[in-house]
């Protein structure tokens, strides 16, 4: 029997829509956004640790975030600090090369917070997704929840509500202004969050409608493997060993320094690590 017109079309549409949409949300321009509760609703978000590039190039969840120890955090200390493990001042173009590889493996703050996209033009909403923000983000958030006047007289209470109701919560209009674009003249991408002015329904009177979304949430499990030390551990033997394979050919490796930050020949290894020295040559940074 052949298949009929409506499976065609839902085949078609399937083929059409490609892969199921990550469960973490990140915004490409300008979106209408809706903050549905935790369980617990003791915060509007939860926080995940990452390091980039680390795993076979790969993102790495950082142990930190369930609170084990982590070596990738333990190396980007050392290369923070101003002084070295004998308690010596870094000479200062050793900090600043510190600094540069710091950023590069230190653990990045990620939040997030479950919400529901608004489709343009219609009542319907995408999701529920997790939206990554910074923590300059989170906070802008925060302020919303905190301001007086939103939470003066508040059907549901208030505080965190004032996002999260799904009766009395107020939607976001959230912007994304790239590098370069009008009214952004930093060097990064930029995300602004405009609360609307007046509270609304997550959906016009229908409660059991947006009580039915939150089952739908995405767990912290489904977007972000726990990673034990251990298992840390072996990822940065791995990572350490690929950045070591090559010589360290810069001008700092085999150089030693002094309290007072003169110099001389060097008898031991590079100021902080042999991964360090790599880093520097693959950053192609010039020393000095």
């Amino acid at each position: 029997m052949s298949m009929n017109l409506e499976a065609i079309r839902a085949k078609l549409k399937g083929l059409e829509e490609g892969k199921p949409k990550s469960k973490r949300w990140k915004p490409t321009d300008e979106h209408l956004v809706r903050a549905l509760p935790l369980p617990g609703e003791e915060d509007i978000s939860f926080v995940v640790k990452w390091h980039y590039g680390v795993n076979s190039g790969r993102q790495m969840a950082c142990p930190s975030t369930w609170g084990e120890d982590c070596p990738f955090c333990e190396l980007a200390a050392k290369l923070k600090s101003w002084k070295d493990e004998k308690g010596r001042d870094k000479p200062e173009h050793v900090r600043k090369m510190d600094w540069e590889f710091f950023k590069k493996i230190d653990a990045a703050v990620k939040h997030y917070i479950p919400v529901v996209i608004r489709k343009k033009g219609s009542d319907d909403v995408e999701g529920p997704f997790l939206w990554e923000l910074t923590p300059k983000t989170y906070q802008g958030c925060l302020k919303v929840c905190a301001n007086d006047d939103r939470n003066d007289g508040h059907p549901d209470g208030g505080g965190l509500r004032i996002l999260t109701s799904l009766m009395h919560g107020v939607d976001l209009t959230v912007s994304l202004k790239k590098k370069g674009e009008k009214g952004n003249n930093t060097s990064y991408d930029l995300t602004e969050v405009e609360p609307r002015l007046k509270a609304s329904p997550v959906f016009k009177g229908d409660e059991a409608a947006a009580k039915a979304l939150l089952p739908k949430i995405p767990s912290q499990d489904e977007i972000a493997k726990p990673v034990t030390t251990e298992e840390a551990e072996k990822i940065f033997a791995a990572w350490k060993g690929s950045m070591s394979d090559a010589p360290a050919d810069t001008v700092d490796s085999g150089v030693e320094y002094s309290g007072n930050s003169a110099e001389k020949a060097a008898t031991g290894g590079a100021s902080v690590d042999d991964v360090v020295a790599k880093l520097e040559k693959l950053s192609g940074a010039s020393g000095r």
